[in-house]
């Protein structure tokens, strides 16, 4: 399976596991659908949601610096 829809798979169980049990992502779903989406299309705009979440974590994280481990030397040294 192309990585991008095992992506598209694995954000799409995220997502119907967030609006089962996180309110807040309940929420959102139930206002878009409010906002004349289907459930299809606001599971979507949940699951875009999730995604920049993700990237912009991914993306701060390699912004800031991490600490380096320090490299063991070996006793005869």
């Amino acid at each position: 399976m192309p990585l991008g829809k095992q992506l598209n798979a694995a954000f799409h169980r995220i997502a119907v596991i967030q609006i089962r049990c996180h309110d807040p992502a309940r929420d959102y779903v139930e206002r878009k659908m409010s906002e004349g989406k289907t459930k299809r299309e606001a599971i979507r705009c949940l699951k875009r949601q999730l995604v920049r979440v993700v990237f912009n974590t991914l993306r701060s994280n390699e912004m800031t610096p991490t600490k380096t481990v320090p490299v063991l030397q070996s006793a005869a040294a």
